[in-house]
């Protein structure tokens, strides 16, 4: 079933994949290096170098640190489980959602990730691919979508504006995929190794082989 997803997801659309991928990169410069747009101001990742008591300090690849601050509202997940901010530990890769204040500072509402890296993508590889699976949670505060391969492995797939999506052959949105759907997703990996779906499709049918 997954190799005929993978075959679906990797036909046609090169051109457009390549110049989303132009505007993932100046989103990804723009938040390392603290310039306008959308992304800094609602996400911020990178490796955990410690845990505060109200706060996750994280490098990100430029070595750069990010504080982002936590309150007794932000949600957590580790490694695909519903966890506390004492779950997380030095060394643990994370993505947050949230927002940054007037002086600059970031809370989020929810963190996400866990003690192994993205998946399978060094810098400069796989930067165009598709991902799919079993889906297994929608969160819409995040915008993300986290499905199940076959190999029963978990895969995050983050969604922004521009994402277009489709479930069961009709022009959908986020929140008309329903856990236990199977979907596929066409995009490309930014610079923390996260997916970021240009095409989310999918529907409760899993796909046939070799048709899309």
């Amino acid at each position: 079933m997954q190799k005929g997803i993978y075959r679906i997801l990797t036909r046609g659309a090169l051109a457009g994949v390549c110049l989303f991928n132009l505007v993932i990169g100046a989103a990804v410069l723009a938040q390392h290096h603290g310039g306008p747009g959308g992304d800094p101001a609602t996400r911020a990742g990178g490796k955990v170098t410690a845990i505060g008591s109200s706060s996750i300090t994280v490098q990100g690849r430029d070595s750069n640190s990010t504080v982002i601050n936590v309150t007794a509202d932000t949600k957590y997940e580790r490694n695909g489980q519903a966890a506390q901010l004492s779950d997380f530990k030095a060394g643990d890769f994370v993505f947050a959602h949230g927002a940054r204040n007037t002086d600059g500072q970031f809370t989020a509402d929810r963190v996400m990730g866990g003690d192994q890296p993205p998946r399978g993508r060094g810098p400069g590889e796989g930067r165009s691919n598709g991902v799919g699976g079993k889906l297994q949670s929608v969160d819409a505060a995040a915008r993300t979508l986290t499905v199940q391969n076959r190999e029963g492995e978990t895969q995050v797939i983050y969604t922004t504006d521009s994402t277009e999506f489709n479930r069961n052959r009709q022009a959908a949105q986020l929140s008309d995929f329903k856990a236990g759907d199977f979907v596929g997703a066409r995009g490309a990996r930014n610079a923390e190794g996260q997916f970021v779906a240009t095409h989310v499709m999918g529907g409760d049918q899993p796909p046939r082989r070799g048709k899309q």
